[in-house]
């Protein structure tokens, strides 16, 4: 059963999703007893993770042919997805959200333990395109979450995105991502930096409670 949560209610996100997580891990596709990780040396301290199962198991993704595709109900979609794989359903998230509810879902063919999936307003239908609202609920998961581990990407279609609704990736790994301590150099406004120091360009937004 999804456990239902009033989101200025929760103390715990963390803790919270990992209960619920180890409750819904009968629903995976495969045993995660066979993945291993190990650090290659380098400055980056990078982690191999081995996890060939997932690969295998995975939802296979569509021929997408270009980032913005409309959202189609012929295809798998976060809606069809069982009961028993639905870990909770938070409301009242924002005052600047839609009213619609967010849902996190375990990840069936994870990566590794924890890998649950973030939909935010599933029944809005929204293609793989982040937009502001679903931007903030990130913003405000990563603010209430107290792992420093804590990670959560959205990968876009033609990205290994394998299905076009609104869906981010909630991690939380046992090591610390490189991703997390990158520097950021020269500051091109208050809250924008250069990523520095690292093997691609980026940009880093520094996000604060006050700027939000």
């Amino acid at each position: 059963m999804t456990l239902k949560l009033n989101w200025t209610e929760i103390e715990n996100i963390d803790k919270i999703v990992r209960e619920r997580w180890i409750e819904t891990e009968s629903q995976l596709w495969y045993n995660l007893d066979s993945i291993h990780t190990r650090t290659i040396k380098g400055s980056f301290n990078l982690v191999l993770i081995d996890n060939k199962p997932r690969f295998d198991a995975r939802r296979k993704p569509p021929a997408f042919k270009k980032l913005t595709q409309p959202f189609s109900e012929e295809g798998f979609n976060f809606n069809k997805v069982k009961t028993e794989e639905k870990m909770l359903q938070i409301s009242k998230l924002n005052k600047h959200l839609p009213k619609d509810n967010l849902e996190i879902i375990i990840n069936v063919s994870p990566i590794f333990r924890y890998h649950s999936l973030i939909v935010p307003y599933p029944l809005q239908c929204m293609p793989q395109i982040m937009d502001e609202y679903s931007l903030r609920i990130i913003l405000d998961f990563l603010m209430k979450s107290s792992d420093l581990n804590v990670i959560i990407i959205g990968n876009s279609l033609l990205a290994h995105a394998s299905v076009n609704h609104l869906h981010f990736h909630l991690l939380y790994p046992e090591f610390r991502a490189a991703c997390t301590r990158a520097k950021g150099g020269d500051t091109f406004k208050a809250s924008l930096r250069e990523l520095v120091g690292y093997f691609f360009p980026g940009i880093i937004i520094l996000v604060t409670e006050e700027n939000l």
